[in-house]
């Protein structure tokens, strides 16, 4: 659970570079989506919600702004979900936007984080 409006940081890992064995010039985007109902303002530091990794990188980390939007609520959650994955790899890409969670070992790459209002007294 997190103040409103302040920031998280979501990390990935890699844990098996296996891609990057065969191909060092690899390349594996993940677009990691903040799902909400809408009443949670997310904003990235960065433009884009996408992790980057290639044969260097093990561990990207990103922050996000998070800030309950309507006067009436006091907390919500927020789902960070990998909806999509584009991999390069011997200067071919390859767009993966279903079934995500079977290149991840059969589970969904996601996080629920909740967004509360505090008041200080």
């Amino acid at each position: 659970m997190i103040p409103n409006n302040t920031f998280v940081t979501l990390s990935v890992d890699v844990t098996n570079n296996k891609l990057f064995n065969l191909d060092p010039n690899a390349r594996v985007e993940l677009v990691v989506t903040p799902i909400s109902d809408g009443s949670v303002e997310v904003k990235k530091e960065v433009q884009e919600n996408k992790f980057i990794f290639n044969s260097y990188s093990s561990n990207i980390s990103e922050r996000f702004r998070l800030k309950i939007i309507q006067d009436s609520e006091k907390q919500k959650e927020v789902d960070f979900k990998v909806t999509s994955i584009k991999v390069t790899f011997k200067g071919t890409e390859y767009n993966i936007t279903q079934d995500i969670y079977k290149y991840f070992g059969e589970t969904t790459p996601s996080i629920t984080v909740m967004v509360k209002k505090f008041t200080l007294r």
